[in-house]
């Protein structure tokens, strides 16, 4: 066979039969696109148009109904092609049936009845096995379909705790929140009555502890006045005290180094008593 040739729209060595047909063609394509319409008034709808005006029309329906109709057209889709399968597999079963009770050429009526009689045990057989796999499938959707029930609650159980938890997390941050009205001023920052969770005190920090010589101090000591003291242990170097400030002074070291003397010799002892 030969290679058949294209038919050119614009061929200017094209002649003969073959010019011919493709005039025809050209002038059949011309008068279906060209024929004027019967009634200019009452002219059928472009099928694109009535396309969109569907698209339109089922756009402006309610939700729900758009989801049951096409629930409805997935239905009757699955349906079509279960039928079709259900036939298909019918006919193909039928003509296997047909091939194998068909008597072949030269064959003896004993191998014909035995094929027939195995072929038949063979169908049965197969029969059986699919019975026993529905049931099994069966019982496998029903557990399936458990095991999803079961899965659905806890997934539902664990967002109402995750929903519970969010809210006790509000109440709790509600709680510890300061609202301050509109015009309020803070003089002085907040004085912290409570200990730190986990930490030290405020007066327990290193430099503010209440140490045991101050307490044994105030106990023995006799105190002089307050104007003198303040000034000379705080404020006040030596060289800028008076003979006064400086002898007091001087009591208060020998009484505190006395006493530090006292609480080691004492530990001391305790050391020596307990060996």
């Amino acid at each position: 066979m030969g290679k058949q040739r294209k038919l050119k729209s614009v061929d200017p060595f094209l002649s003969g039969p073959r010019k011919e047909k493709l005039d025809r063609l050209k002038r059949k394509k011309e008068a279906a696109s060209n024929i004027a319409p019967e009634d200019p008034d009452n002219q059928p709808m472009p099928k694109s148009f009535q396309r969109m005006m569907e698209s339109i029309e089922e756009m402006n329906k309610p939700l729900e109904e758009r989801m049951k109709e096409r629930e409805a057209r997935k239905q009757e889709k699955k349906e079509r092609n279960e039928k079709h399968k259900s036939t298909e597999k019918h006919k193909s079963n039928k003509e296997d049936y047909r091939t194998n009770v068909k008597k072949l050429k030269n064959e003896s009526n004993k191998t014909f009845l035995s094929r027939v009689i195995t072929s038949a045990n063979r169908d049965i057989e197969d029969h059986k096995v699919k019975i026993l796999l529905d049931g099994e499938e069966e019982e496998k959707k029903k557990t399936a379909s458990k095991n999803k029930k079961m899965h659905l609650q806890l997934l539902h159980k664990r967002m109402q705790y995750k929903k519970i938890d969010r809210r006790l997390d509000k109440m709790e941050k509600e709680f510890f929140e300061d609202k301050i009205a509109f015009g309020e001023v803070a003089r002085r920052p907040p004085q912290l009555t409570s200990k730190p969770r986990g930490g030290k005190a405020h007066d327990e920090k290193s430099g503010k502890r209440q140490l045991h010589l101050n307490s044994l101090l105030s106990k023995s000591s006799n105190t002089p006045d307050k104007k003198t003291t303040g000034a000379a242990g705080k404020f006040k170097k030596r060289k800028a005290m008076t003979l006064y400030e400086q002898k007091c002074f001087d009591e208060k070291q020998m009484a505190a180094v006395k006493a530090y003397r006292k609480v080691k010799q004492q530990r001391y002892q305790n050391v020596q008593k307990n060996r």
